[in-house]
């Protein structure tokens, strides 16, 4: 079985015949330097402007997209950051400066978890006061189930310092009193 030999120009189909007007115009003088069926000025002006305004228009709105969004996420990044370094500190119990940290956290950040956090960190930092006024923020907030008892172990440890008086120093060679 042998192939067939190619199509010459004379063989080609009716359909397959070069243009013979601009296809932009309709000029019948078409440009010799392409093969493309345009005259010479529809071929200089799409090749002085080979993009539509809408084209270039779009780019220049998807440019300005990423760059705020490479910009946002900068700053995200270094919150993400900076959160990991403070639940880092927490479990190594480094509480004051967790504590410090948060204090900086808290103002951007106000969900639940966050707040439960702070309010923790300043509970074991030996601040009180400012872990009871975080609690007392997230009054009426919905708590998934997971955080409840979180919440309410924070709550009774804060009531029970607020209960206990402090201890009068003990004299010497004295024992604790054990309850």
């Amino acid at each position: 079985m042998s192939l067939p030999p190619p199509l010459s120009d004379a063989d080609t189909p009716p359909s397959a015949e070069a243009p013979k007007s601009c296809a932009q115009c309709g000029s019948i003088r078409l440009s010799t330097s392409t093969s493309l069926a345009l005259c010479e000025p529809c071929r200089m002006e799409l090749v002085k402007f080979p993009f539509p305004l809408w084209v270039k228009a779009s780019a220049v709105l998807v440019f300005l997209t990423v760059t705020v969004s490479l910009v946002l996420s900068r700053e995200r990044l270094h919150t993400a950051i900076e959160f990991a370094r403070t639940k880092k500190m927490v479990s190594q119990e480094r509480w004051e400066e967790a504590y410090e940290s948060y204090r900086g956290l808290k103002a951007s950040h106000s969900d639940t978890e966050t707040v439960l956090d702070y309010a923790e960190a300043a509970f074991n930092s030996g601040h009180a006061a400012e872990a009871a006024q975080a609690v007392n923020s997230l009054v009426g907030r919905s708590v998934k189930k997971s955080l409840e008892l979180r919440v309410n172990t924070l709550i009774y440890k804060i009531d029970l310092s607020r209960q206990r008086p402090l201890m009068p120093p003990l004299a010497p060679n004295t024992s604790p009193i054990r309850l």
